[in-house]
């Protein structure tokens, strides 16, 4: 299952089997959030939200939708490869507005052909 998060001391609600280095990545983008729109916001304030999708969960652009994630071919306005022993992740920033955006963190053996494209050239 998805886990959405944005608050910090939301991390909690990750799986015990999120990856310690995507742990640290989630925490990381979430202290942002924090620091810029404050520590008590709901999923819809400004500022956005984190996406974490299990390594071990299939996903597909329909269970994307299915939470109103429908980035379509979006290009994110960042992107990183995050390696970890049960394969490597991406984290994708995108951004809907000035002040609100999603971090997505995706299991690279479940990202779209071309957001893999997108990694392959950076």
């Amino acid at each position: 299952m998805f886990t959405l998060l944005y608050e910090r001391h939301l991390a909690e609600r990750l799986p015990e089997s999120t990856p310690q280095e995507v742990r640290e990545k989630i925490a990381e983008s979430l202290k942002i959030l924090d620091e810029n729109y404050g520590d008590n916001r709901e999923i819809d304030d400004n500022g956005g939200y984190v996406v974490y999708v299990p390594h071990d969960e299939p996903c597909s652009p329909a269970k994307l939708r299915e939470l109103e994630l429908d980035i379509g071919d979006t290009l994110p306005e960042f992107m990183e490869t995050i390696e970890t022993a049960n394969g490597d992740f991406i984290k994708a920033l995108y951004m809907f507005s000035s002040d609100y955006g999603l971090v997505l963190f995706i299991p690279k053996k479940y990202a779209p052909e071309w957001l893999l494209e997108e990694v392959n050239n950076e």
